[in-house]
This record gives C-alpha cells, sequence and structure tokens, in this order.
C-alpha cells in the first residue's frame, strides 16, 4: 500500500452488537493515527483509517492507547501530537511542543469528536487509557516538571499526571 513505516501500539477485543468477536488496534502510519478491524483469524474487516487529528501536515500524532466503550458501542483513542521545531527565514525559531488528545469513534471509524489538551509542562505523554462507569474519561502520562528550568540536552525532570474528562471529552481535571 505503500506505507513508509507502520507501528502498532495498542489492540483491544470487543464484540459489536449482531457481530462476532474483533480486534481495533491503533498505532501510526506516516506520522498519522492508524486504525483498524481484524476478526479473530486476524483478517482485515473493514477499511484501514488514518487520521490526521490536528489537520496540520507537520505534526507527528501516534494512537497510544484504545478503549472499547460497551455503554454506547464506541472506540476511544488516546495519543500524541509532536510538533517538531520550525525555523522561519523572516520569524523566530518555534520551539518543539508535544499535545495529547483524545478521539471518539464509532464502530464504522467515523470521529464522533476530538479534543486536544496541553499539560502544563511540556514534553506530554500518553501512557493509558480508562473509560469509567460513568464514560467518563481518565489518561495517565507523563510530562515535564513545569517548575525550574529545562536544560536542552540535559535530564529531563518527568512528572506523572492524571487527566479527567466527561464523556463527551470536555476537560474536568488534570493533576
Amino acid at each position: 500500500n505503500g506505507l513508509a513505516e507502520v507501528s502498532v501500539n495498542a489492540i483491544t477485543e470487543y464484540t459489536a452488537m449482531g457481530g462476532g468477536p474483533r480486534y481495533d488496534i491503533v498505532g501510526e502510519v506516516n506520522d498519522r493515527v492508524l486504525f483498524f478491524d481484524v476478526d479473530l483469524n486476524l483478517n482485515r474487516v473493514g477499511n484501514y483509517l488514518w487520521l490526521d487529528i490536528d489537520n496540520d501536515p507537520v505534526t507527528q500524532e501516534t494512537a497510544i492507547d484504545i478503549v472499547f466503550d460497551n455503554q454506547d458501542n464506541t472506540f476511544v483513542i488516546a495519543g500524541n501530537i509532536f510538533q517538531p521545531s520550525l525555523s522561519d527565514p523572516n520569524g523566530p525559531i518555534t520551539l518543539p511542543t508535544n499535545r495529547i488528545f483524545v478521539s471518539k469513534m464509532n464502530l464504522q471509524g467515523q470521529v464522533q469528536w476530538t479534543n486536544i489538551y496541553n499539560i502544563p509542562g511540556g514534553g506530554e505523554s500518553v501512557r493509558e487509557l480508562h473509560v469509567n462507569a460513568k464514560q467518563e474519561i481518565v489518561i495517565t502520562g507523563s510530562c515535564e516538571s513545569p517548575e525550574g528550568f529545562v536544560v536542552v540536552g540535559g535530564p529531563r525532570n518527568d512528572i506523572s499526571y492524571l487527566l479527567k474528562t466527561a464523556k463527551d471529552g470536555a476537560f474536568l481535571w488534570a493533576n
């Protein structure tokens, strides 16, 4: 298919209403989020989806985790967006930034909504995703400490975070 590089980061098993068990797989292809289904024999079901989460051709995006929300038969995907540093001959150099995203998709792979979050400190990275009984979304990860200075090329001072959203992705809190 002309794919340059593919990485698979997470797999979830689910049973669709009226269908058999399947696996959903997320990762990255050509700096975009990859999403596809396979059956229990690992035969692809449906199409591959490449998603440009922030509609920016410069950013590099990858899905880190996926969860099936069986209360409303949707998938929740969380991942990272990396903006490389940019140099403009007529302006300042833009430093690289990381953000995280959460997207909710229906069984056909259509995106219901996407939200992008900045955690204070920068260098955000998603580790794990969970949907609780209230359909609130909880994400764990790490980011650089917002306190003190970051020395380029020096050791990082990472801290863990929790981020919680409502079932529609509206930000509730981060710690």
